[in-house]
């Protein structure tokens, strides 16, 4: 790569345009229009894209890693791929124009760029952002991608601290969003995932620690682990009985609805025969073979699921029926949880101990 540093105060004499063309395909770096104002202090960089850097219409894998010299680029139209790692650990680089007629950007295109601050993609052609291709922008703030994104891969923005903003919920084509994609992205304060999304990968939104809210629909059908792990504090929103559901159960994350169900706010099981422990814990004893009717009330009353779910911590001890009744099978004692199926962590505890 040939790098040419040209004094601002000469190229307001002899320049029109800080640009070099290649097959008709300039690159402005560092493009400001001379003027006769420019101190003879004042420098900046012309790249001269040569064969190496430059297939067809392609910017090649690895073109301008690790270069420190350029801060601002204008890529100009007929540019059609950002090939792998092409910019990445340029670290002075804080801000770049992409033309409409990109339509693929490689893995680790900007990788490691941590001074880049915005990027708009909104006017390319681009529908995948590909893996890790803006990982560790810790100051990127704020990212718009196409309408036309289809697929963010594993990690594409891992590690973008400064991450306040990104248009999620405008694409309407999203389907996937890969591992870790925005992991570590501890700026991320509220996530609006659109209907059109049906896979969340592992770990995708974990330790987003300022994340309060993420909106995530029901038509998610796959769902990877440890997906906010670390963000205690969000709110999930999603319907009830989901993927995003179950999950915020079992990490006890505050959980809301964006249905119009009704859900179960409380729900008790009551029995005459029912006792207490010292620790005043629900307790029924019965007989192998022996039946007893509980009386299960939730409320409000018109809830929209009133199925009733039980969650013993053995099976084969006791039997239960949709309408309340439980029969011992055999000698032995188990703890269940009675829950409502269109509830929000609503559940009772009982023990039942059955004799031979």
């Amino acid at each position: 790569m040939k790098f040419n540093k040209v004094n601002a105060w000469l190229m307001a004499v002899s320049l029109t345009a800080t640009t070099v063309a290649v097959n008709g395909l300039p690159l402005y770096v560092d493009a400001v229009q001379p003027s006769v104002e420019s101190t003879a202090n004042e420098e900046t960089v012309i790249i001269d894209i040569l064969a190496d850097e430059l297939d067809g219409t392609e910017i090649k894998k690895e073109a301008f890693q690790n270069q420190f010299e350029f801060e601002n680029i204008i890529l100009q139209e007929g540019i059609t791929v950002i090939g792998k790692n092409a910019f990445f650990n340029c670290v002075s680089l804080k801000s770049i124009v992409v033309p409409s007629t990109v339509n693929t950007i490689e893995q680790g295109a900007f990788q490691n760029c941590t001074s880049l601050e915005k990027i708009d993609l909104s006017k390319t052609a681009v529908t995948e952002i590909s893996e890790e291709t803006f990982r560790g922008c810790k100051n990127l703030k704020e990212v718009i991608l196409p309408d036309g994104v289809i697929t963010i891969q594993a990690n594409a923005f891992q590690g973008c601290g400064a991450l306040k903003s990104v248009n999620l919920f405008s694409l309407n084509d999203l389907k996937k969003i890969g591992s870790g994609a925005f992991a570590n992205c501890i700026s991320l304060n509220e996530v609006i995932i659109p209907e059109s999304v049906t896979t969340i990968g592992g770990g995708a939104f974990a330790n987003c620690i300022s994340l309060e809210s993420i909106t995530i629909p029901g038509s998610v059908s796959e769902f990877g682990q440890a997906v906010l792990e670390g963000a205690s504090n969000v709110t999930v929103k999603s319907v009830v009985n989901s993927y995003a559901y179950d999950y915020a159960m079992r990490k006890g994350l505050n959980f809301e609805s964006i249905s119009d169900e009704i859900l179960v706010s409380d729900i008790t099981v009551s029995n005459e025969n029912i006792t207490y422990n010292k620790e005043n814990i629900k307790r029924i004893t019965l007989k192998a073979g022996e039946s007893m009717s509980l009386n299960i009330a939730l409320a409000p009353a018109n809830a929209t699921n009133q199925t009733i779910i039980w969650e013993p911590d053995k099976e084969g001890v006791v039997a239960f029926a949709e309408d309340g009744t439980i029969t011992g099978l055999k000698r032995g004692f188990v703890s269940v949880f009675v829950r409502a199926d269109g509830g929000v962590n609503k559940a009772d505890y009982i023990e039942i101990n059955v004799r031979a």
